[in-house]
């Protein structure tokens, strides 16, 4: 019989584990984090739906009216942007494109929320390392709109960074992201449910940006719902990448097998032939339904995403896809 960890239990956790634990894939993106190319994401920017309220700094214009137009820092010329505010002096000495950012345009402030369960630990690649390239790279452009960034680590014990702002910060990101590691079991939506108290408040309401990353492996979907529903009343513009390895979408059949949740540790002993595959396929299908349709109800933004495509794909082509970065 064949010993494997798996993240299906009969509480109704829609996924299995993967086949082999193969040791090149341990922790190997978060190596490779601080030599990733990370300027080829220089373009790219967030895409909120609200008005940013948090005060005077970043790239998103103010509904509100001010008088300063003092310069706060640079960024990456875009489509679109005003040719007045270019720098030519900075394009004299560097040959790129830059613009101006000044306090008459607001901050954004962006939450991005990492689930660190142990059944992110999974996959080939694993969906915690893709999870943490995603996390670093919006950082890295949430940073160079000059927004003010935090990142949660949702696990036994809570991790947070921030909040940092300016592009010289994301040194900061990759040590913080290097050491992420998987943290055991996570109730998700009872953690998530804690989010909101860590929103900023004060004198004007923000309504920042909040992006989960995420497997969504929980006993009860609708429990998510009701912790989405809670940063949505609290004005959050909420985002979920929903994060799944390609073994999970199509196991293999092995014969006689025995999963282990990743999570509790409880084992089922499985007889995993076509049928039981096909079987499975379905519920996977159904629950991703679900899962979507969860989302839709409340106009979220959702992308899911494979853990064998590429860092820029996910962002250039799925974030994009799903309105998230333009």
């Amino acid at each position: 019989m064949v010993r494997i960890p798996f993240s299906l239990t009969a509480r109704g956790k829609a996924s299995i584990a993967r086949l082999l634990r193969r040791p090149e894939f341990q922790r190997g993106t978060t190596v490779r984090l601080s030599e990733r190319d990370w300027h080829q994401f220089d373009r790219l920017a967030l895409i909120t739906r609200r008005p940013a309220t948090a005060g005077p700094g970043g790239e998103h214009r103010s509904r509100l009216r001010t008088p300063a137009i003092d310069f706060f820092d640079h960024r990456a010329y875009q489509v679109g942007d005003d040719p007045r505010w270019i720098d030519w002096n900075v394009y004299g000495r560097l040959g790129t494109l830059q613009v101006k950012v000044t306090e008459a345009e607001e901050r954004l402030h962006l939450f991005l929320v990492l689930d660190c369960s142990a059944s992110m630990d999974w996959g080939e690649p694993s969906k915690l390392d893709r999870a943490v390239e995603a996390i670093a790279a919006l950082a890295y452009v949430g940073l160079r709109q000059a927004a003010v960034v935090r990142i949660v680590c949702l696990g036994q014990q809570l991790r947070a960074l921030g909040p940092i702002t300016g592009r010289t910060q994301f040194p900061e990101v990759i040590r913080f992201l290097t050491s992420v590691e998987p943290d055991g079991q996570v109730a998700l939506a009872e953690e998530l449910s804690r989010i909101p108290a860590t929103l900023p408040r004060g004198a004007h309401p923000t309504q920042p940006l909040v992006v989960l990353v995420s497997d969504l492996l929980v006993a009860n979907p609708g429990s998510l719902g009701d912790a989405f529903d809670a940063l949505l009343r609290e004005g959050a513009d909420l985002a979920v990448i929903h994060v799944l390895s390609p073994q999970e979408e199509a196991p293999d059949p092995l014969g006689e097998v025995e999963l282990v949740d990743a999570e509790t540790g409880e084992v089922l002993d499985v007889g995993l032939n076509l049928a039981a595959v096909a079987a499975y396929r379905d519920r996977l299908a159904n629950w991703l339904g679900d899962i979507e349709r969860l989302c839709a109800q409340r106009g979220l933004r959702y992308a899911r995403v494979r853990t064998d495509r590429s860092i820029q794909s996910l962002l250039i082509e799925d974030l994009r896809g799903a309105q998230l970065l333009r």
